[in-house]
């Protein structure tokens, strides 16, 4: 049976977890509704969806003192939770001398002020890995190659088409998943106001 998981940006950018101290993309509006589109249809599916506990971790920084224990009840209860194990231990290891390797031919090695970065998407990926996940969703590139390299499918969000950009705004995207509707309509799909007619 196959299962996905993605980064803890797509439940930021799709408005299901606080993001205080988080700067908003500047296409913010089409990532949110990209996130919202992920989750719908990995609902609308019936996917398996395991997330790892680090994702929880990174989420939890944003949540008010008081309330994390709430939020994580809630999490573990729509999300089946991967734990950083010995097997997860393993393969992050081999996953990122791999990703050293690569990055040593292509750029000549791994840029300082991302290693922390790269260490958590390694260690994100690792441990979904190590619980059978088959495809991985983020709009990271680097996130990405590291779930290209531990043998997964590796998506960015799903694009979305004009002609549906109505449909994913509308309330009945929270079918499935206790997430909140968008707030602000996308550039494109307000109603266009009629042209007032010359006064005679």
């Amino acid at each position: 049976m196959s299962a996905v998981s993605f980064d803890s940006m797509v439940l930021i950018y799709a408005g299901v977890a606080p993001s205080n101290h988080i700067t908003p993309a500047p296409d913010f509006n089409e990532l949110k509704t990209r996130s919202l589109m992920l989750l719908h249809d990995i609902s609308e599916k019936q996917t398996a969806c395991i997330l790892s506990a680090i994702v929880l971790s990174e989420l939890l920084v944003h949540v008010p003192q008081g309330k994390t224990g709430q939020f994580s009840v809630e999490f573990s209860t729509q999300f089946i939770v991967a734990p950083f194990d010995l097997r997860a231990s393993s393969i992050a290891a081999e996953l990122w001398s791999k990703y050293k390797v690569e990055k040593a031919k292509s750029q000549g090695g791994l840029p300082k002020a991302d290693r922390s970065v790269l260490r958590a998407d390694c260690l994100i990926v690792a441990s979904v890995r190590a619980m059978g996940v088959t495809d991985f969703y983020s709009h990271d590139k680097n996130c990405r190659a590291f779930a290209r390299l531990a043998g997964m499918n590796a998506h960015d969000l799903p694009e979305i088409e004009k002609s549906m950009v109505g449909k994913w705004m509308a309330a009945d995207i929270n079918a499935g998943l206790d997430l909140p509707a968008p707030t602000k309509p996308m550039k494109g799909d307000r109603p266009k106001r009629k042209k007032k007619r010359p006064r005679q």
